[in-house]
Order: C-alpha cells, then structure tokens, then sequence
C-alpha cells in the first residue's frame, strides 16, 4: 500500500508484519551495500527483532545461572509447618464436652501457620532476588512487555512471572510430573495432585502470564539458537 507524506508512518507492529511478508531481504543498513547508515528495510528490521530476543534471552539465562548458583531457601514441609502451629497459640472451634460440661475446643492454627510460613519464604526470597545482577535488567524487560500488553501494574506482573520462572518447580512432585511415596523418595506412577501432571506451578496473573511466559520462551530460544550460531563460527575459525 503506498503511504502518503500526509500519512502517519507505520508503527514497529506494521512494520514487521510488512517484514516478515516482504520479498526484498536485501540489508540496507549501515553494515549493507547502499552506503545510506540511517536506511532501514525488512531484512533490518528481522535482524533487530531477532537481536532484541536474543538479548534479553541471554540475560534470562544469566538470571537463571545466577538463581541456581545461589542457596535459596525452600518451603516449609507439612511437618515443619505442624511443627510452627505447635508453638502457637491455639483458637477456639466450638465446644466440646469435658466430664459433663461444655469447655471451648482449643485446636491448632493451621492457617495462621500456613500464612506465617508462606510469608517467611517470600521474605527470604525476595532477599535472594535483590542480590541477583541481572534481575533488574530481566525486570526492565519484561515490564515494558507487560507494558505494551496492557497490563495493570506491569512492574508486579513481571515481578510475578519472573519468581514464577524461576521457582516453577512442583514442590510437591518436584518436577516428575508424579506423586512421590512419602519417606522414600519413589514415585508412585499416579499424576500429581498439585501440579496435575505438568511438573511445574500454575502460571499467575491468567492470559497475560501465560503469553509472558511464552515470550520467555521464544527469547531463551532465540538466545540459544545465537550461542550455537557463535559456537559454530569459532569452530570454523579454529
């Protein structure tokens, strides 16, 4: 379609779109052939696209180095937790009958363990994250991501999805996609409960989460696909 000098200029979406579907995939940029350093045609533009993944998919991988080679704390287990409403102060469930009279049923406080035990690990956590360089890089990112999608409050979003990356481990099946016999560490060939056979956490924040992850995906894929590529190339040179 020809665009008038009137006409807005097509926006990146636009842009790439035309890319993708072009014929031309000649470089005219300031590493082409027509001497022009401020020409950009489609070829350009999938270079740019294709580097600004790859990008960020390294620094996802950086982040994920970074994560695993530090020593992060894990969840409560169950017994731990009993363990936690034991040395609390317990609450009143009803009556119950003690030689004849009616006393208040006094019984653990599992919730408030539950919640007491769910809040240290997010406390001890978020201490981790903040000593991981790449994280503010990686938040960046994928804030302007949530950003462009129309997220609210896409700072939290991305905050969200990253710990989600990194922490989507069932723990209960701890990625096997099965139940584990307790005390013995085997599996029992039956789905986990929790996970439902997928090995891994439910995705927070619905749709958009889903398509975030997506998009790490692709970013870690374009990433890859570039160190083979330079992997390659030394090769060859050696």
């Amino acid at each position: 379609m020809h665009q008038g000098k009137d006409d807005p200029p097509p926006c990146a979406g636009e842009q790439y779109s035309s890319a993708i579907n072009g014929s031309n995939l000649r470089v005219t940029g300031e590493n082409g052939n027509t001497g022009q350093a401020d020409v950009r045609g489609p070829a350009d533009l999938l270079m740019a696209a294709a580097w600004s993944k790859s990008r960020l998919g390294s620094a996802l991988l950086r982040l994920h180095s970074e994560f695993d080679s530090s020593q992060h704390p894990r969840r409560m287990t169950g017994e731990a937790i009993d363990r936690l409403a034991a040395e609390m102060d317990r609450v009143q469930s009803g009556y119950k009958k003690v030689d004849g009279e009616q006393v208040p049923n006094m019984v653990l406080d599992m919730p408030k363990a539950f919640r007491t035990a769910n809040n240290w690990y997010h406390h001890e956590m978020g201490l981790l994250l903040g000593r991981l360089k790449t994280l503010p890089e990686v938040r960046h990112q994928l804030t302007l991501k949530a950003e462009d999608m129309g997220c609210g409050r896409p700072g939290d979003v991305a905050a969200k999805i990253i710990l989600w990356w990194l922490t989507k481990r069932c723990p209960t099946c701890h990625g096997t996609k099965f139940e584990v016999a307790a005390g013995t560490g085997r599996q029992t060939g039956k789905v986990c409960r929790l996970c439902r056979g997928t090995g891994e956490t439910q995705i927070p924040c619905f749709e958009p989460g889903r398509e975030i992850a997506i998009f790490i995906d692709d970013c870690l894929h374009a990433a890859r696909v570039s160190i083979r590529q330079k992997l390659r190339k030394t090769q060859n040179c050696g």
